[in-house]
């Protein structure tokens, strides 16, 4: 597993808590002519999202930051420690190695109106947070930060950060529910989109590829608040709901997840020398945890009965992709295999993990993101160029459409998105200027998909697509994403009048 958060001057190792402050290391990399700042990844897409190349001079390089730098920022898990941790199979980059890159090359041609644009970097422990949240929360808001990257919105910062100091948020792989932006208001964006709006799209789609039809009887895999909206967006397409399971949130735990894989946890298909390892190690644990581990597995396997005594002939969700991959295993458990139809709020790269084939056969993803088998445009390869120019970065050595390659295009994107709002902005960058130039967002990165904010719609995903799994795809580990349909635009409906249950 690649992460290379490179720190000032390229000599971080990417530890959990570092800070980076990029633009102090601007001469470590050669300039770029400033007649060629427009072939680069930063210079292209800020252009095609319609930024204003005005503003970035293509001259000699910004001076080092000071009183009048702009400042950004990302808070993200420190993805090296995925795989101590039982996460090998999810293979990712840190998003800041891509942050620092095309901040810096921002820099190397000017910077914007003349202003360099520092970057910081926070990551936090997966194993530990709690520390590293308070730390976070005391440094970054003095900062005052245009704007901070989050990978997947967490509630710690988004209480201290986004909700207390009104810094502007743009969440990647985020997927909150709608009751959320009653407390954010117009300071976080998501590339994804709310938890109803990625449903909604999910059954829209599916019943349009024929993946589902009207005679279909529904199941419901519901996380986090507002149930009662996300019935109600099922039977807006006259389906029949016909059975509920109301994920309970202390089944999130970091801790629960890590070990569920030792402990055997609704593991179908183990061979004897196998099960009685995982009995050895449940056996182990602390009385308590064991317990817990017991209780869930009896909460998954009594939802699936339930679902399957309903006749429920397809299951979609809005839970989160642990609850949900639960649930897909003790369906083998119980000999019942529906239509799975998730979304963007349960990515595929870990649903999959280790799910019987069976299941994986009988899952689509409707989702706005790249996938498998696609065309690369050029915006795209100047992504991955200008990834590998990071200081303190390893040459990109992951296949194409892997997680990896996802997550990097992903950042790419709402780089051009945020970049080019900020050359929009008529003045002083501040975080109010800075929104309000976001608002005007319309962006079409080059693969299919597209980008919008605007008044009351801070879901950046426009359009979507079916993709079926194809668990024998050696891509990932836990194998790829397919296309099935053409890209679909599905109406994103005005948070101001969403319900949220």
């Amino acid at each position: 597993m690649s992460l290379a958060a490179a720190a000032c001057g390229g000599g971080d190792d990417g530890a959990s808590g570092t800070q980076t402050t990029t633009v102090e290391a601007v001469g470590a990399a050669p300039a770029v002519p400033s007649g060629d700042f427009m072939s680069t990844r930063p210079g292209a897409g800020i252009a095609a999202a319609g930024g204003n190349p005005q503003a970035i001079r293509g001259d000699n390089p910004c001076e080092q930051p000071g009183a009048e730098s702009v400042t950004i920022a990302y808070i993200g898990a420190d993805l090296a420690a995925l795989e101590g941790i039982g996460l090998e199979g999810l293979v990712l980059e840190e998003p800041g190695v891509v942050i620092e890159a095309y901040a810096n090359e921002v820099n190397f041609n000017g910077g914007i109106n003349g202003q360099c644009v520092e970057f910081v970097n926070y990551l936090w422990s997966p194993t530990d947070p709690a520390g590293d949240f308070t730390r976070i929360c005391t440094e970054m808001p003095p900062l005052q930060p245009v704007v901070y990257f989050a990978l997947r919105v967490f509630d710690p910062t988004l209480q201290c950060a986004t909700i207390g100091a009104r810094i502007p948020t743009i969440g990647l792989f985020t997927s909150p529910p709608t009751a959320t932006f009653e407390l954010t208001g117009d300071r976080l964006f998501v590339d994804d989109g709310t938890s109803d709006y990625l449903l909604s799209a999910s059954l829209d789609l599916a019943l349009a590829s024929g993946v589902i039809g009207a005679d279909d009887v529904i199941g419901l895999a519901h996380g986090g608040p507002g149930m009662a909206s996300a019935v109600a967006v099922i039977e807006s397409f006259g389906l029949d709901n016909a059975a509920t399971a109301h994920m309970p949130p202390e089944y999130a735990a970091l801790e629960l997840l890590l070990q569920e894989k030792r402990v055997g946890l609704l593991a179908s298909g183990l061979s004897e020398a196998e099960r009685a390892e995982a009995d050895r190690n449940r056996a182990a644990l602390p009385p308590e945890l064991a317990a817990v581990y017991g209780e869930m597995e009896q909460f998954f396997i009594d939802a699936a009965n339930r679902f399957k005594e309903a006749g429920v002939t397809a299951v979609v969700a809005t839970a989160d992709w642990t609850d949900f991959r639960r649930l897909i295993r003790a369906a083998e458990l119980v000999d019942w295999a529906p239509q799975w139809v998730a979304n963007d709020t349960q990515p595929a790269s870990v649903v999959l993990l280790e799910i019987p084939s069976r299941q994986a056969e009988n899952l689509v993803l409707v989702s706005n993101r790249r996938a498998a088998g696609d065309e690369i445009p050029e915006l795209d390869r100047g992504c991955l160029t200008l990834r590998n120019t990071a200081i303190a970065a390893e040459p990109f050595s992951h296949r194409l459409h892997t997680d990896a390659w996802t997550l990097i295009m992903a950042t790419c994107d709402y780089l051009d998105v945020a970049f080019s709002a900020m050359t929009r902005v008529q003045g002083e960058v501040n975080a109010d200027t800075f929104v309000e130039a976001l608002m005007a967002t319309d962006y079409e990165p080059g693969f299919g998909g597209q980008i919008t904010f605007g008044s009351g719609d801070f879901s950046g995903a426009e359009r979507f697509r079916v993709l079926q799994a194809d668990p024998a795809c050696v891509l990932n580990a836990w194998g790829c994403m397919r296309s099935t349909t053409d890209w679909t635009t599905h109406t994103q409906p005005s948070l101001a009048s969403a319900g949220t249950g």
